[in-house]
Order: structure tokens, then sequence, then C-alpha cells
């Protein structure tokens, strides 16, 4: 089966055939890693590795030589794999493997850890260590070659059966060495599946050899003065070698590319043993004989001395495992081993070896055995027949034993515990039960392990089988189930006990209910109990104390109060005392007065703080900034001798973090002995905190064991850091390893999408987070709204926000989308929503709420609402935050309002670099460049560090003063790396480009571009480009344009400017031609809009707009100032308007411009004659639009302006420019006319925007991935492995469905497009045009789906279709055109591929008379149907999992046991196997799966596998909403009872008139709704027939004929078969559930054909039925037959009918369409 070995023969090229040999077992092939250890297996010490001429220690297990040797040698390996634990594994040494084999190493792990060798499990740890240090050697890529590459040898068993099994009569008693076999190749499988998953795909391991061959076995089990090999230990070895290759052969299948051989080296040791002449020497059982140690007198088999050795033996055994090692490889087979004669000698004792003793006592071992092996009639059987004396002292010696045999139980309990092995104490558990007297500390013991082993149930059954359980039963009872978490199971035992009133609880008892109080919030039990403890006389325990103080410190109804009053009521205290009360004081924040205990503490004699003291309240310390005292608890840590405490260190680590002292964090994590989790989680978050991305990525690569909380530290740290892409990729790698996730890692996963801004990321992380299940929790429900903002996805933000659950608080949701309309550039829309929620009090005005609302003021101008936020917030006490008065300068900058801004920074108490660069940026919007440098020069002067932004802002400043500074603006340029350690970056550029263009100098800003050492962005050659046209320069201009059109366009600004350029120059088809590549990549224009206050209500415009109420008035009035402006000289210009149309559609764009509207609407409505217009746009403003409202102002004041001469020209057209730099408003100061123009939309995204797609796929494990074409409708698609992977590598293109519950609509989750928002135009885009290329079958699939979704969803609109069979009409279904299209379709499309693993009757078999006929019926029409099943996996929409819950509980479940672990075993187990043989499972996590049952355990048996119960589409009758029934994913199917396997007789009845019974209910007492109706109705009523039970005599089918209604209650299940019985018969069914989804109800109106019926209304019954009319009965019992036919059972089926209900049911779910809402 090593089908990739290729081992031929050696040709001399100097390189092995392999990169590595990796060793593994026990002393077989141990090469001296025991020497190492303190164990007396070594191989330098006898009798291991002696020379057999010397006798001189070889330090290896052979003489001289390891099998493995050879086959190293074999390999073309010139150096054997060297011993990890030696001193020569370093280096390039390990490059070639490593042996990390010990002698007397086993399977099972007991077998190593008594001989002190090293274990399996160790061993592999070892080898994970190995592969790290190789990693740090070569580097992951090579690493993984060498891995994948490398040959892993295993060879061990015959330590576990040889020094273990035979010579231990405690396994031997509980196992067989069949069982024992089976325990061993369970260990095998796990061991080869985690060496699997470390990257190994090519293991060898060797089988036993025969075991009753070896000197040892023959000289310890053989017959006395025999020399033949012991054929039962050889018969045992054969048996385990067979299941080893069954084993073998079953890891093969199972996991893809990994090639297991199996070395068979027991034939060729038999055959050395059986033949030795023929193999070159006279004896080879001589074992170590001959070598003059003290082994010969014990091992030594004496009648093997005598003839001379030719061949030594354990040499030649090596060469026959070489030669078995290549002819395996050579021959790619798996051997067969030989069947031994069952000729088996008697069984013999074995002889028990002092040596390898398992007790202190041995000869109790075999008493303890006798002792089990007698019955308790052969004891009494051999008592009787004594004397009296005799029969006393058999008695005596009885009653000894039996304690012999207890302690020797107790013994085993405490291994089982150790080692984790439950079936030692279900062993235990037996004999215990066979008792003749009860043993009840022993029943106490066997309850507390079962518990430590995390069986609770079956310690429960211990406690019920005590005769006389005692305070301890109970104790034990309590502890375990709460530490198990089954507290409620906890109360339930103590609340017995206080019930049987026979046992008192002790202290233990008390302090294990508390603590289960604690874990369930059960705070007023806890109270109770707490008098019952003062009662008992029990407050004087100190751990009753403890655990007091513990209740009420984490009752939120409780202070602090109640427990320092508590804790000065206990009369004994210990440290857990103190540290509990100032654990309680921190919690509240009242550090003060937890340091004053403290020091109170500490004056106590004899009492000393511990770690957690120190620990605690360093954690207040840290979050009350209290450096001082921080200090003084580190040094008492250092003085007191607790510095080496992980908790102290730790906790020291986090505080130094929050001061910022990162040199002193890292001093104390080099000297910490010993990390853990938390210390790597505070270190990576320290790092993170300071910024040290690279510190923090590498601290968390190097923890060997990460956990979720690392994972979330590291996560959370990218986000902090602006890292989104980093972070999702981590995201992405914790659902790779199948890390846990949390709320936490889910936040911050939804945090990074929001970073990213890539609108189908988000899509994907947020359908997971609803299958998830976490829309309930306020802080993933927040942030995903705001994700929804950040990613252009207002929509839905805004139907989010309006279905915000009532039980969430809304406040911080209104603030998110507040941010969002600011963002995305929706002021008004902002504005207006802070009004409503105002009003509405969904908004609490805090800094963060007030620090938006101020943002948006600015953006639209809104100076008036603004002061009067600013109002606010001086009076509410906000006006201390940083944050706030930045907010407010900037929005006095925005409203032209420079004096206030200057006030706000004035007032502020204190300033950050955003408060200085705001004002700067005040100085600059008002083009006064000199104040701007002199608060340059004031921040230098109070030595205020600048940032990025800052330098930016100054150097544009240079723009608005005198041209003789220009050198310092130079200086400043250059020296920005010197002086402020700031890289240049292409804003700089750009900032120094635009003011040397603004002076003139346009070729040194050429030279500046040329001299980038990087390549220059279009931004800055844009900027170069704007002072050409300013000062008409064209030679520069068009070599700049040349650079502008050679450079591929990188987002949408980018695009429109090539467009224009081409326009410009009237090469219209090039300009299209960019406009048509943009399109295709999925790039948008932002629309212009204009904004204008009137009546403190802003009115939004865009060009041509005529959604305004006053449209006509607007319209009027602009015409008549277009007619005035054109008489005073107003031309319009129509080089602005880039469009291929006439002069005359040039000028109708040009004169309805957005900002013309707005204009010409602030005339309209001013009442105040010199009050200026202002106007606010989203970009910036057009020359023809400067050029008009100059002259609207001429018109209007008669030429009376500000910064203009009396020809109506403006002076300073360098501050009129369009192409100003840094201008975020630009001003045109006329009167009474101002226009504010505004870049509202800014890149704040990367410079390179790049794909999330192609950004993950330019990892060594990933291909990059072609985008696909647009979709023409959205589509639930599925998940790609860089998002959501659970999937392979390989499967980029695989697709999950997403359902949106809280959104009435699907997600299209394909990765296409990448989001990016510009200056003046926001887009979606892919990051590669589209190309032509050959989809794939899945996406074939997924555009076969698309369009099938949209023919479902057009279906309401068209007229209905013709159908031979049937047309679905009426008001029994929801919407019956889109379900016959929906139908149609299915039929038309709809492929399942059915897998054919397993075997009935567990598989591809069910019952098909029974009440689950449904399920047998279903599986039998899947596996003969040839329409919609399909054999190509490749080309199915849905994948069946054909296995029957009602033939596992007939078959695997054991009768009344309540165990469901076979079950779910088997349900788990068939998963894994489709799953690691097929693809289809892991691409989507089973999302487009589906399983089918009608047994009422359906519902436990999906959860076996956590993604097919969360995941795939469950058809189920029991649909219970109540357990986790989902009908939005599952599907509720009928429960059909068909006695005889078909309808017949079944279906029909008589007309409604000849019913003359109103209602119909036979059927005995089930479930909780059953005994309500039999207790109002049974035998109560002759219209209302309720029968428990029918008349003898009384036909059950003619009843429900006669009867006009069928009562239908839930049984214990709430599914019940007289729903589809009275369909059937033609009885309208009365539905009488809780938690019930009816069948098909997605499809049919359940109401409109039958009656539904609270359990609360059952006495109001027959009102609610008379009360229905004869007309209304008439119509329902219409509907009933019409939907009859979905009901019904037809084989072959027919259209229509029950299968093709389900399976449409199946498709739309699939399609992922409501069929309810379309």
């Amino acid at each position: 089966m090593l089908m990739s070995f290729s081992v031929f023969a050696y040709i001399g090229t100097g390189q092995p055939l392999v990169p590595a040999l990796i060793i593994m077992g026990d002393s077989v092939v141990d090469a001296g890693n025991n020497n190492r250890l303190n164990t007396l297996v070594k191989a330098n010490f006898p009798p291991y590795g002696r020379d057999f001429l010397a006798h001189n220690a070889t330090g290896r297990f052979s003489n001289g030589k390891l099998a493995t040797d050879f086959t190293a040698e074999s390999l073309g390996f010139t150096s054997y794999p060297v011993a990890y634990l030696s001193q020569e594994a370093n280096g390039t040494n390990l490059l070639t493997g490593a042996n990390f084999a010990s002698g007397a190493s086993g399977f099972d792990d007991g077998t190593a850890l008594f001989y002190n060798a090293i274990t399996l499990n160790q061993q592999l740890k070892n080898y994970k260590e190995y592969q790290n240090k190789v990693t740090n050697i070569v580097g992951r890529e090579r690493a993984n070659e060498i891995f994948s590459g490398a040959i892993h040898l295993l060879s061990t068993g015959s330590s576990d059966f040889l020094q273990s099994y035979y010579i231990n009569p405690i396994l031997n008693l509980i196992f067989t060495p069949d069982q024992y076999s089976d325990r061993l190749l369970r260990s095998y499988s796990t061991f080869v599946q985690n060496l699997y998953g470390l990257g190994a795909r090519k293991i060898g391991v060797t089988t036993l050899p025969p075991l009753g061959c070896l000197p040892a076995a023959i000289t310890t089990f053989g017959e006395a003065g025999n020399n033949t090999c012991v054929e039962r230990l050889n018969r045992d070895a054969v048996s385990f070698n067979t299941k080893l290759n069954n084993t073998s052969m079953n890891l093969t299948n199972n996991l893809p590319g990994l090639k297991l051989v199996v070395f068979d080296i027991y034939n060729p040791l038999l055959s050395m043993v059986m033949n030795p002449v023929e193999n070159g020497f006279f004896e080879s059982r001589r074992a170590c004989c001959g070598t003059g140690t003290m082994e010969t007198s014990f091992l030594c088999n004496a009648r093997s001395v005598e003839g001379q050795v030719k061949v030594y033996p354990w040499r030649f055994s090596a060469q026959k495992l070489k030669n078995s090692f290549m002819s395996t490889v050579n021959h790619h087979y798996l051997l067969n081993f030989p069947h031994i004669p069952p000729s088996i000698p008697p069984n013999h004792r074995p002889k028990l070896l002092s040596s390898l003793s398992l007790y202190r006592k041995p000869e109790r071992l075999f008493t303890l055995s006798a002792s089990l092996s007698l019955s308790p009639a052969t004891i009494h059987e051999c008592s009787s027949s004594s004397s009296s004396s005799s029969s006393l002292s058999f008695e005596k010696e009885e009653t000894e034993e039996i304690e012999s045999i207890v302690d020797g139980f107790f013994y085993l309990l405490r291994l089982s515990a150790q080692y984790h092995d439950v079936e030692v104490t279900k062993a235990v558990h037996a004999s215990f039960l066979k008792l003749r007297e009860e043993k009840t500390r022993l029943g106490n013991a066997l309850i507390s392990t079962y518990l430590k082993l995390g069986f609770p149930r079956e310690a429960f059954l211990v406690f019920v089988s005590l005769s006389s359980p005692t305070v301890v039963s109970y104790t034990a009872l309590i502890s375990g189930f709460s530490r198990l978490n089954l507290e409620i199971e906890a109360l339930k035992v103590f609340f017995r006990m206080r019930k049987a009133g026979i046992v008192l609880p002790n202290e233990y008892t008390f302090v294990a209910i508390l603590t289960a109080c604690v874990r369930v919030s059960r705070f007023s039990l806890g109270i109770q109990i707490h008098g019952l403890i003062v009662k008992s006389g029990f407050l004087n325990s100190v751990f009753v104390g403890n655990s007091l103080m513990s209740l009420y410190s984490k009752d939120s109804r409780s202070s602090c109060d109640d427990v320092l009053k508590l804790f000065d009521e206990i009369p004994h205290r210990d440290v857990a005392s103190w540290n509990t009360v100032i654990s309680s004081l921190v919690k509240e924040g009242k550090s003060h007065k937890a340091f004053n205990l403290f020091y109170e503490m500490n004056r106590v004699e004899g009492l000393g703080v511990d770690c957690f003291t120190l620990s605690t309240l360093l954690s207040s310390c840290t979050d009350s900034s209290d450096l001082l005292r921080g200090r003084e608890l580190h040094g008492r840590a250092i003085r007191i001798g607790l510095m080496q405490e992980l908790s102290v260190n730790n906790a020291l680590i986090g505080f130094y973090s929050r001061f910022g002292d990162m040199k002193k964090v890292e001093n104390l994590y080099e000297m910490m002995m010993v990390q853990d989790a938390v210390t790597f989680t505070e270190m990576i978050t320290a790092y993170m905190a300071f910024g040290m991305v690279d510190s923090a990525v590498e601290m968390f690569e190097d923890i060997t064991e990460k956990n979720t909380i690392t994972y979330n530290a590291l996560m959370a740290g990218f986000c902090r850091n602006g890292h989104g892409l980093e972070a999702l990729k981590l995201f992405t790698e914790m659902l790779q390893r199948g890390v846990e996730l949390t709320d936490f890692s889910l936040t911050s996963a939804v945090d990074a999408c929001g970073l990213v801004s890539e609108k189908k990321v988000s899509e994907q992380v947020h359908g997971f987070c609803i299958k998830f299940g976490c829309l309930l929790n306020p802080c993933i429900q927040t942030a995903l709204l705001d994700m929804c903002t950040r990613c252009e996805r207002m929509a839905d933000a805004e139907e989010m926000f309006d279905q915000w659950p009532s039980n969430l608080d809304i406040s911080k949701a209104t603030t998110s989308i507040l941010g969002g309309y600011a963002r995305n550039g929706l002021p008004d829309k902002a504005l207006s929503l802070f009004h409503r929620t105002l009003c509405e009090e969904k908004l609490f005005l805090d800094e963060v709420s007030l620090t938006l609302i101020l943002a948006v003021c600015g953006t639209l101008g809104f100076r008036e609402m603004g002061y009067q936020i600013q109002c606010y917030a001086l009076k509410a006490g906000y006006f201390s935050d940083v944050c706030l008065g930045n907010s407010l300068i900037s929005m006095y900058s925005k409203c032209c309002d420079s004096d206030d801004a200057i006030k706000v920074f004035n007032t502020m108490q204190e300033h950050d670099v955003v408060s200085w660069n705001s004002l700067i940026s005040c100085y600059i919007l008002q083009r006064n460049g000199d104040e701007a440098l002199a608060l340059w020069s004031r921040m230098n002067e109070e030595e205020i560090k600048p940032d990025m932004i800052t330098l930016t802002l100054v150097i544009s400043a240079f723009r608005y003063t005198e041209s003789n500074k220009l050198s310092s603006c130079r200086d400043l340029f250059l020296s920005m790396k010197t002086i402020y350690d700031i890289e240049p970056t292409t804003e700089h550029y750009t900032a120094f480009v635009r003011v040397l263009g603004h002076w003139g100098l346009l070729e040194e800003a050429e030279d500046t571009i040329n001299s980038m050492p990087f390549q220059p962005e279009v931004s800055v050659l844009r900027a170069l480009l704007d002072s050409c046209r300013i000062h008409s320069n064209t030679s520069v201009a068009k070599r700049v344009v040349k650079l502008v059109l050679s450079t591929k366009p990188k987002n949408p600004s980018e695009y429109i400017l090539k467009s224009n350029i081409y326009s410009a120059s009237g090469l219209w088809h090039r300009s299209e031609m960019i406009r048509e590549e943009m399109r295709e990549r999925g790039y948008r224009k932002h629309p212009s809009k204009s904004w204008i206050i009137h009546e403190n209500k802003v009115h939004s415009f865009h060009a041509r707009d005529t959604s305004h109420p006053q449209e006509k008035d607007i319209y009027s009035g602009l015409e008549i100032l277009i007619m005035e402006c054109l008489k005073a000289g107003y031309e319009p210009n129509t080089e602005f308007v880039l469009q291929e149309v006439d002069e005359f559609m040039k000028k109708s764009f040009l004169f309805h411009h957005s900002a013309k509207l707005a204009v010409t609407y602030g005339i309209l409505t001013s009442n105040t004659r010199g009050k200026p217009v202002r106007v606010v746009k989203n970009v910036m403003l057009c020359g023809d639009c400067h050029e008009f409202f100059k002259y609207v102002s001429v018109v209007r004041i008669k030429r009376k302006m500000r910064d203009e001469d009396v020809d109506g020209k403006c002076r300073n057209m360098s501050a009129c420019s369009l192409t100003t730099s840094y201008s975020t408003k630009l001003f045109l100061f006329m009167v009474p006319l101002v226009v504010i123009s505004a870049f509202v939309f800014v890149n704040i995204g990367p410079k390179t925007p790049t794909s999330f797609l192609t950004s993950l796929s330019t990892t060594s494990h990933l291909p990059p991935s072609p985008p696909l074409p647009p979709a023409p409708a959205p589509a639930p698609s599925p998940l790609p492995p860089e998002i959501l992977p659970s999937l392979p590598a390989t499967s980029l293109s695989t697709k999950v469905e997403s359902i949106q519950d809280d959104f009435n609509r699907t997600i299209q989750m394909n990765l296409i497009n990448v989001t990016t928002t510009s200056s003046n135009v926001t887009s979606t885009a892919s990051l590669e045009p589209k190309k032509r290329r050959v989809l794939s079958n899945l996406e074939k699939i997924e555009f076969e789906l698309q369009k099938a979704r949209a023919s479902i969803k057009a279906a309401s609109m068209d007229d209905p279709v013709d159908d031979p069979d049937y047309v679905p009409l009426g008001p029994m279904y929801w919407n019956a055109k889109v379900f016959h299209r929906s139908y149609l379709e299915m039929e038309k499309q709809f492929k399942i591929y059915v897998y054919k693993e397993g075997e009935p009757p567990l598989f591809h078999d069910g019952p098909c008379k029974s009440i689950y006929s449904m399920e047998g019926s279903f599986i039998y029409e899947m596996e003969t149907d040839t329409r919609f099943r399909t054999n190509n996996p490749d080309k199915a929409h849905a994948f069946y999992l054909p296995f029957s819950v009602v033939k596992m509980v007939r078959y695997v479940y054991e009768r009344n046991s309540r165990d469901f672990s076979p079950i779910r075993n088997t349900v788990r187990d068939y998963i894994n196997l489709v799953g690691d043989k097929y693809p289809f499972w892991n691409r989507s996590i089973g999302a487009d799966h589906f399983i089918l049952s009608c047994h009422d355990w359906g519902p436990e048996a999906s959860f076996s596998h956590p993604h097919l119960g969360h995941n795939s589409i469950r058809a189920l009758c029991n649909a219970n909403t109540s357990e986790r029934f989902k009908p939005r994913k599952d599907v509720s199917i009928p429960e059909i009872n068909l006695r005889t396997g078909s309808l017949t007789g079944l279906v029909g009845g008589p007309s409604p008139s000849s019913r003359p019974i109103l209602a119909f209910f036979a059927g005995g007492v089930h479930g909780p709704v059953r005994p309500v109706l039999l207790e109002h109705w049974e035998n109560k009523d002759n219209d209302i027939r309720v029968h428990k039970y029918l008349p003898r005599g009384t036909s059950y089918s003619d009843m429900m004929r006669n009867s006009k209604f069928c009562i239908c209650p839930s049984g214990y299940e709430v599914a019940s078969p007289r729903i589809v019985e009275a369909l059937y018969s033609g009885c309208v069914p009365v539905l009488i559930n809780s938690g019930y989804v009816p069948p098909f109800s997605d499809i049919l109106n359940w109401r409109s054909f039958s009656v539904i019926v609270s359990v609360e209304d059952i006495p109001n019954l027959k009102t609610i039925l008379t009360a229905i009319s004869p007309r209304q009965y008439l119509r329902m019992y219409r509907r009933v037959l019409k939907v009859r036919r979905h009901f019904e059972v037809n084989s072959p089926a027919k259209r229509f009918d029950v299968f093709h209900m389900i399976l449409h049911s199946i498709w739309v779910r699939r399609l992922n369409v409501r069929i309810r809402e379309v």
C-alpha cells in the first residue's frame, strides 16, 4: 500500500531515496534514548546492548546495529538517525531524521510509565518539538517537504504483552488477550492519525514477532525442561497482527494520501527460530547467554548453550527486519499472517517476576485472582464440607481474602483514575456488584472514580445501588456533578439527601452544594443553605465560611459589605478567607479598602500572603492606574519569594503593560522559569498595545499548544493595529485547526471585516455568525451592524437596525449606524436618525455619539446644531474629553468658523496630536498658511511629537504663504526621516508636489516624482497635472499624461482620471473602453450631491433632481437665474462636460448640476437680505458652477463681492482652483453666497488595495482563484476555504448556503470583489479583469441554481403555468405560483448523490410497515430513483446520508440502557468516513447534505456530529422547536403509519353530511398533552368522542370516517400519525401541540384546512369547533381533499406526493429560497 515510496536500488547519486527517516517505538529500534532516562531498561546496562564478543556496552539495544540501521543504509543514508535525546541531536544532524524510540515503551502508556520509559504519546510530543527545530533550520516550506516525504517507522507492542500483560494478573483478570489487543490497536489508530495530522504521509509499522519463541518468554512461560515455543503466546501475536493489518487498511482508506505499510517480522523470525541451521547457526534461542553477565542466571535458557554461533541472533533478526522492510516496500503489499492450529497446551499461570511486580506484596495478587475465580456457591460448598474448626478458620481466611480483593479494587480504581481508563473502573464495578456483602466504602470510591473520568450516569447508578449511602456518598456525587457542569443534578441530589432525612450533611457537603449554587447563580438557594449551616453549627468551619463568602461575592444583589460582615463573623480564617474578601473588594472597584485589608492581613501572626493575594491586588492596581502600589507589590513579591509564581508574573506583565514599560515586561518574561497560556496572552496583548505586531506574531508562533484565548488575543491585536486582513487569516486558521470559537472570536472577526471593507467577505462572515447562533449577543450584533456600515451594506445595516431585538440595548446600535451614515456620505440620513432616536430615547448621548453627530454637522455645515451639541456637552460634563474637543474644532473649521475653532482649542484642558492637526487643518481650510506654520512652530516649542498627518498638513500649508518660505518647505520635506523618524509616503510626496506646482516649479516637481524611492501613485501624478493646467504648461503635462495612461488603474478615481483624459482629448472610444472596464470590475462613480439647510432641515439635491417637493419652483427659479447670468456675461463652459453629446445637451447637463439646484433653492427660501447662502457638496465644485455662482452674486447684489473685482473675475484664482490639494473644503467667499465644496469621502484603506482572495492565495498552501463572473441574482454560495475553511485547501470554489434569519433575503458569498473608497467615488470591484475561462462543475451548478432562484422569484408576477397533472391553487398554499415554479425547477434541475458507503440494515434500508414507514419509504425511493439521483457527485446539488435511526435503535442501541453513545458513534463514524473519502462534506461543512429520520430520537442522533446538527438539512418527523428544530434550515415531514406498507384501505371517506360525530380521538396516555385532553373530555360528550381505549368491537377507522374533525394531540414527540390519518379519511385535523412545526408548513397554510388549538384551550374545544360554520367547514373539507395528495405514499412515487414534497422542501432549503416571502 506504500504506493509512492519507490524504493528500488540505490543509485550512486549521493542522495537518499527519501529526505529523512523517523523512528519511534520500543527497544527493537531504540538507538540510545533510554540511556538518558532514570530507568533500568538501558542499552548500556545489562542485559541489553552488550556486544557478543567483547561484552562491552554498545549504547544501542543490539550488538552494534539495529534493523532500522540496515534500512537507513538501503535507503541511501550515510549516517543513522540520531537518538533525539542524545547530544548529537542538533543542527543539520536532524535533517536526515531522528530516533525517538524508547526501550520498554508500548502502545499502552501504562507499560512505558511502569518502566519509566518514554511513552508513545511523549515520543509524539518530542516529534513536534523536532519539527519546530527543523523548521527553524530550513524554513517552513522545506520542512513540510521533509516531513511529508520522510518514512516514519513504528516498531512496538512486544513490551505491552511480555513486560505488562502476561506478568500482570490484574490485566489478565480484566482483559482477555483479544480485548487487550483491541485496546492496543485503539491506541495505535489514534497515534497514526495524530502522526498524519502532523504531516506524515509515509508510515511503516512492524508486526509483533513470535512472542512465544523469545528466550525470555520460553523461560518464563514455557514448560519446565521444554525448549519449544509457547504456542499460546504466538497465537496471541498472530491475532494481534491480523487486527493490525485490518486497522491499517482502514486508516489508509480514511486518511487521504496516507501510505501505510505493515512490515511482517513475524514470519522471518519464526523461520529463523524453527530452522536455525538453514539460517546459518546451530541455536537461535540463546538470548544473552554467554555474555558473562547477571542475566544469564535468570533469562538464559540453559539448553541453548550448546554449539557455536555462526551468525549472531540479534544481528540476524535485524537483517530479517531490514529485508522485511525492503521487500514490503518493493512489492507494495500488506502481508498476510499464517493461521496457527489451535493445539495450545493448557494455560499455566505465569511466574511473577519480583522485579517486575506491580505491588509491594505480589502474593496478594494471586489471592485476588484466585478469589475472583471462585463463585459464591463454590466457596459455600467448600465451607460446608469442612469440620467446625476448619469452617471457622476458612471463614476467617475467606474474609481476609475478600478484604484483600477490596484492597486490590481500591488500587485498581486509583490506577484507572490516574491513567483515565474507564474499562478498569467498569470491571471493578462488575466485581463490586457480585460481592455478597455490600462494601459502601468501595461504592463511594467507584462513584468518585466514575466522576473523575467524566461518567456521571455510571456514578449515579452506583449511588442508587447502595442500600445505605453515607454522607460521603452524597458528597462525592454532589461535588462530582458540580465539577462536570451538572449543577442542577447536584442540587437534586442534595434535595434527595434532605428529603431522606437519614444522613445529615457535613462541612464538605455544604462546600460542594454552595459551589454548585454559585455556578448556576442560584444565590437565593445558597442564602437558604446559609441558614441551614448556621443551624447545623458548621459556620466554624473555615472551608464552609470561605464558600459562603464566595457565594455572596458572586451574587450581584449582594455587595462587598455583606462579604465583609460574614468575614467578621467567621471565627477561623485562613489565607483563602482573606483572599476572597480582598477579591470581592477589588471586583467592586474599592481598591483602597482592599489594600487596607491587605495591610491588616500582614499584621496577623503566622499568616502570609500567597500568589493569589498579590495577583488580585496587582489587577486592582492595573485597573486603577496605581503605579506606586503596583511597584510596592512587585517589591513584596521579590522579598517573600513569589516571583516564580505564574499568576504573579502574569499580573505583573499586565500591570507594566498598562503603564507602557515594555522593557520591564520583556525582562519579567525572560526571567520566568515557566510560562502558560495566560503568560503568552499577556505578552501578545502587551506587544500589540505597543504596536509591536511582529513581536506579537513571533510570540504566538512560539506557543506549542495554542488555545482559544491566545488566538483571540492575537486577532484582537491585529484589529487594534489596523491589520484586518491578518486578523481574517488568523480566523481562517482557527477554523482550519478546529479551535473553539467564542463570542470574542467572532466579534474580532467581524471587526476585521470592517477594517478590510470588502462586501463579499463581510457577507460570508455575517452568514457564519448567523449559523453560529449568536444573533442575540449584543456585542456581536452591534459589531455586525458596524461592519455592514463599513462594507457598503447600508441597506443591510438599516434592516438590522429596524429589526433590532427588543431585549438588546439599542443605544450602541444607534451610535454605530450614525457613524455608518457619516462614513458613507449620508449625513442627511444621519441627522434625521439622530433626531428620531433622540425623541424615542433610543440614543444615549455620550462622548462617542456626540463626536459622531458633530462630524455630521461639520459635513453639512450645520453650525447651529453643532453649537447646541457643544452646549449640551458642556452641561453634561463631557467637555473634558479630548476626542470631543477635537470633533468640535473640526466641525467649526468645516463651517467656516475659525474663531470658534480656536476658542475650543484654547479652552481644552489637554491636547493630543489630533488636536493640533485639527487646528492646523482649520487654518489651511481658511487659506491661512502663516497661522498654520505659526501653530507648527508652537508645536515644536512645546515638544509635541508630530505624526504623518501633521507633516502632510504642514507641507500643504506652504501653498498659502509667501514664496520666499518655499525653502523651509523643502528642508522640512527632506528632513522628515532624519529629524522626525517618519519615512515620506505618497501623501507627503503629493503635498510637496502640489506646493511646488502652486509656485510654478513644475520641473522640480517632476524631478521629485522621478526620484521617488517607490513607484509613484496616480495621486502624485494628478497633483502635478493639475498644476500644469493652472500654469498652462503643456510640455510637462504631456509627459505626466503619458505616465498616467501607462499606469494600470487600481481604484475608481484612477479609472475616472484616465477616462476624463481620453474624453478631453476627444478619444471617446478609449474613454468608453476605460469606463466599460470599470463597470466590468464593479466600480461605480459615486453620485455628486449638494446639501443646503433651511429652517433646521437638510435638503439634498443631485444632478437633474426631480424629487424635491418644490421641484417646479426650483427649476423655474433656476431658469430665471440662468437668463439673468447670461445677460450679465456668463458663458457655459462645456469643456467640463466630458461626454460625447452635442453642445445643447452639454449645456443642459451644466445647467442642472446639483449645486446650481441647491443654490437656487437657497435663494428662493432666503428671507434675510445679506445673509449668506451655504451649500455643501460631497465632491469638488466644477469650474462652470464656480463661474456661474460669481455671476449669481453679481446679479443678486449688483457685484458686491468679497475677493472679487468689479469685472466679475476672481482675484485669487488659485484659491478657487478645482485642483487644490488639501481642500477638504473649497470656499468661495462671496456675498451673499457661500458654496462649500467638500471631499466627504477619503481613502482610509490601503494605498494598494488588493483582493482579499488574492491576498490569501499568495500563501504557499493556497492556489490563486480567478474571479467569478457576476451573478444575476443574490444567491447562497459556498464559503471559500480562505474564510470558513473546514474545507480542503484545494476547494477554492466550494460553497455553503448561509441563511440570514434577520434579513428575509439570501446572501451571495462568492468572494469576487474588492470594496474601496476614494476621494470622490465609492466602488466595488474585483482585482483582476474578467477573463474567459472554463467554469468548474461547482460553478456551473451554482449558476444553474442562481437561474432557478431568479425564475422562482419572478413567478409571483407571471401567469400560472399549465400542468397536466396538477396546478397548485387556493388558500392552502402560501404562494401557489411560486411553489409551482419551484417544483418545476426542482424536476428540471435537482440532483442528489446518495453515498454508497454502509451496509444494511443500518444503511440503505429502513422500515416500510410501521409508524416509521416514511423513513424506509424514502430510502427505498432514493435507492431506486433515476430522475433525481445522480451517480456523479460532481453534478449533485445535495448529498443524502442514507442511514436509518430506526434501524440503529433496533440493532445498535442497548434496550432500556438510555445510552445513546452507540448511535452517536455510528453516525459520527459514518460522517467521518464519507468526509475523509470525499471532499463534499468538508467543503461545505455539511451544509449541502441532508438526512431523514422518523424516529423521535432523530434530532438526538443528528447532533452526534456538530456540523450535521447545526449545518445540514434535517428532514424530521419530530419537528420540535424546543429540541433545536430550525424551520428555516430543517424540514418537517409527516409521520405516516403504514401497517401493511401501502395505502390500501386508508384513503377515502364519506361526505361531510354522513359524518355524525363532531370530533374523535382514541389513544393512551403519552406525553403531557393527552392527559389534559382525557381529563376534560374522556367519555364526557357524545359530540367530542375522546377515548383512552376504544370500546370492544369499535373500529378505529370507522370512527375516523364518521367524524368531522380528528383531534391530533402531541405525545412525547410532537408529531402525530393522526394528522395524516385524518387527511386520508377526509377529517379536518385539530392540532393540539406546543413547539410543533407542521409538515411542509413553508408551502402549506395549515390554518386554511386545519384547526390549531393551544393546550390551554382544550377545555373550550367544543366551543371552538362548533363556532366553525357549516360553510367554513365545507371549505376546509374540500381543502383537505386537495392537499391530501401531498401526503400520499406511492410506490413508485408520483408527482406532488409525499416523496416529492419532501424533496421539494430539501430543494428550496438548498436554494435558500423562502416560498412565503417571495
